[in-house]
């Protein structure tokens, strides 16, 4: 139990390093006060390490070693700011990390290092003072709705500091910053600026800080910190954690979530060391930049975000193959999703689940029908088109200018962004298996069966309302937010505003190029739907299986209907 005390002391501290971290990264400070404030987040690290030292040594029942443990991450973030104020002399590192430092908005590398970790050490310390909320055994779907919410919060008002914004370039507006936060959070990609051109450094941090917690899911990225440390977890939190996840039992929560770790660090890490090499241009910048961008695009990618640094999107992909390939395998991976990609690795090749073939199937057949498709209609090189028919189901990613496609391609793409990615996934749409479950239903009705089976399995009754429920009320949705765009803009042709909506409510981020020119309120109609479409099918699967009742002890009477 952490005495009254020091919970006050350590809310102190988390206080004064905000406000530090809020001066440097959101204003521009002069000679005079730069030096002082750096000197103030030493100080800040410094008692942070006091801190931890006095927790793991002090004499209690616990060991020492347990102590350690427990709190992993902040000692290894304090040791690396400890070891850049050790290492950081002057005349340390040559005139090339200099001058990359000063581009990014530091006065030095020993500046980054320190306010890198100043920010990592508050951010976690965040995430963890938020654990509590999980024990009070709240609704998973009301913790998952409000979790995303507050994190687009968080990112406006980060997104409106002076800093965000590029040297010369004018600060963010509120609509930009909401609009550009929520789209970051929902995992989309529509945005109203050229990323790379309007934000700054720390703006380009914090969005991809927002990208990599809605992709992953604040509080499943929260209580996986938890994990990983190897903190213990309550039996509501656990049971909150089980339906979030998709968990089998509670006992394999935090395997779970390891998992879940592991598969988007070796994915992220990886997929941003081969961008290294192969991103085009990749001479032309220093190797802090081309790393940057290289873990930047990894992370949109793999969340299935769509965010790019560069001004034309990916339309180098005939020029980049590789770099082009590997975004199209970080799209897929990511868009299967984890219960998916966890089945694969668990099985070790054996025959896979129901629910992993399906997703499998469905995922392939897409990304075929789409290339074939988008070649057949638009042409293009086998890269181009692959391309193409992977990320219009989920990342919003493109290589081709959308506006000058004909309005076949659109309607084309416009389903297989409907469709979308696997359960569970970083991205959108109806999902892989609600398509899967609804094409097995019609084959059943036309065959005169009165249940649906698959592959000698027989769906239960509940799988198959749910899936039926998910694509009702998203064509009611799509219906409707087209409808309110025509209402609000009706400047624009039907084929642009439905492609954005639905764009939107698939949280793909395709655009035909109308998003700058959309008006506050139009924007916000698309910033709902961007939510809608990320918490919508999550929140209506854990309403339908989080809450079963029991059977009732009675039945109405039957009474027909005529369909058709």
């Amino acid at each position: 139990m952490v005495p009254p005390a020091r919970r006050r002391l350590g809310a102190l501290w988390v206080a004064a390093a905000i406000g530090s971290l809020v001066l440097r990264l959101g204003f521009s400070l002069d000679a005079h006060w730069g030096p002082r404030l750096l000197a103030v987040d030493i100080g800040l690290v410094l008692v942070m390490m006091v801190d931890l030292g006095w927790s793991a040594l002090r004499p209690r029942e616990t060991a020492v070693s347990v102590r350690l443990r427990s709190r992993w991450f902040d000692w290894t973030l304090a040791v690396l700011a400890l070891g850049a104020l050790v290492l950081g002399r002057p005349g340390s590192f040559d005139a090339s990390l200099l001058a990359e430092a000063a581009q990014l908005g530091f006065a030095s590398p020993l500046e980054a290092v320190v306010v890198t970790s100043l920010l990592l050490l508050v951010l976690h310390r965040l995430l963890r003072a938020q654990e509590w909320v999980l024990a009070f055994g709240l609704p998973p779907v009301f913790l998952l709705a409000a979790s995303f919410f507050g994190l687009i919060v968080i990112g406006t008002l980060l997104l409106l500091m002076p800093r965000a914004a590029a040297h010369g370039a004018k600060s963010l507006g509120g609509m930009e910053a909401l609009f550009t936060a929520t789209s970051a959070v929902c995992v989309t990609g529509l945005s109203v600026f050229d990323v790379g051109s309007r934000l700054s450094a720390g703006g380009e941090v914090v969005l991809l800080v927002l990208i990599q917690l809605g992709g992953l899911g604040i509080v499943t990225f929260v209580v996986t910190l938890s994990v990983l440390a190897g903190r213990d977890l309550s039996v509501p939190q656990l049971r909150t954690l089980k339906e979030m996840v998709n968990a089998t039992a509670l006992a394999d929560v935090r395997r779970q979530m390891r998992d879940i770790a592991a598969v988007a660090a070796i994915a992220e890490l990886s997929g941003a060391a081969l961008l290294f090499f192969f991103w085009p241009h990749a001479e032309k910048t220093g190797v802090l930049a081309r790393a940057w961008t290289s873990l930047f695009h990894s992370v949109s990618a793999f969340c299935n975000a769509g965010f790019t640094l560069t001004r034309n999107g990916i339309e180098f992909a005939d020029r980049a193959p590789v770099a082009a390939l590997v975004l199209m395998l970080l799209i897929v991976i990511g868009g299967l999703g984890f219960p998916i990609l966890r089945d694969l690795v668990r099985r070790g090749g054996r025959p896979a689940s129901l629910q992993t073939g399906l997703v499998l199937k469905v995922s392939l057949l897409l990304i075929v029908l789409g290339a074939g498709g988008f070649w057949l209609l638009e042409g293009g090189s086998l890269i181009v088109v692959l391309f193409e028919s992977v990320t219009a189901r989920t990342a919003g990613f493109s290589a081709v200018p959308i506006g000058d496609l004909r309005d076949a391609t659109l309607v084309m793409l416009v389903l297989l962004m409907a469709i979308g990615a696997g359960p569970i996934s970083t991205g959108g749409g109806i999902k892989t298996a609600t398509f899967a479950v609804l094409l097995y239903t019609v084959r059943s009705m036309l065959a005169g069966r009165d249940r649906v089976e698959i592959q000698k399995r027989t769906l239960p009754a509940q799988a198959v309302q749910a899936a039926l429920s998910v694509f009702v009320l998203y064509v009611l949705a799509a219906i409707f937010v087209t409808f309110v765009l025509s209402v609000l803009e009706p400047g624009f042709a039907l084929r642009d505003l439905a492609f954005e909506g639905v764009s939107a409510l698939s949280t793909v981020g395709l655009s035909t190029g109308i998003t700058p020119r959309l008006g506050s309120a139009a924007l916000l109609v698309i910033c709902g739907a961007m939510f809608v479409g990320r918490v919508g099918p999550l929140t209506l699967a854990m309403v339908i299986f989080g809450r079963r009742r029991n059977a009732a002890d009675y039945d109405y009477p039957e009474e027909d209907v005529i369909i058709g």
